[in-house]
């Protein structure tokens, strides 16, 4: 291992993929689930057709245990280490891939425990350590990212939870703050790394 994990994404199209496939966990459409990862790794995480294939199985084998109400919390957190594991090697990163895909873990399972909640510092908090510990950038640096990230959090929470209709306009909402928070997030790891090198 080298060096951090360049924030080389495109802030529109992964914002706009995320987005997506976020209707296509909460749908349990599986099989678009997996391709809309594939889509996002490749196109996003720079990993090559093998390595992105290796990755998608790791990241649905998660999200399908994580799913039911009774889930394999084990299994889920056992796969997104392995997932962080792929994009480790095939980037030579010097990340934790145990420590992000353990970070990945408490945001599913706080998001899960504190839907319908007001005070949502808990779940921002665990938005800001997975990009620090992917970037190598301090948490307080990506608070702005993860605090617009939360955001469209709670606008899925509202649909899922049947208090806003699932239309094409709420989508499109939940997609334009996703690729606020990447742009956010961009911005921040430079500024951090540069104030840092």
């Amino acid at each position: 291992m080298g060096e951090p994990l360049p924030a080389a994404f495109d802030p529109r199209a992964i914002g706009y993929i995320e987005a997506r496939l976020w209707h296509a966990y909460y749908a349990h459409h599986w099989p678009r689930v997996a391709l809309l990862t594939y889509r996002l790794v490749r196109g996003q995480m720079g990993l090559g057709p093998r390595p992105a294939i290796e990755a998608v199985g790791h990241a649905a084998r998660a999200a399908v245990a994580w799913a039911p109400a009774q889930n394999d919390a084990a299994r889920t957190r056992r796969e997104l280490r392995a997932f962080y594991g792929v994009v480790a090697r095939e980037h030579g990163a010097t990340f934790d891939p145990e420590a992000v895909g353990d970070a990945e873990y408490d945001y599913w399972r706080i998001h899960r425990e504190i839907v319908g909640r007001a005070d949502r510092a808990l779940l921002i908090a665990s938005l800001e350590r997975i990009p620090a510990l992917l970037f190598g950038v301090p948490e307080a640096s990506v608070t702005a990212s993860a605090t617009e990230r939360e955001r469209a959090v709670r606008l899925v929470d509202l649909i899922t939870s049947g208090k806003q209709a699932p239309t094409e306009a709420a989508w499109r909402e939940i997609a334009a703050d996703l690729v606020r928070s990447y742009r956010l997030l961009r911005a921040e790891v430079a500024t951090s790394r540069a104030a840092n090198s």
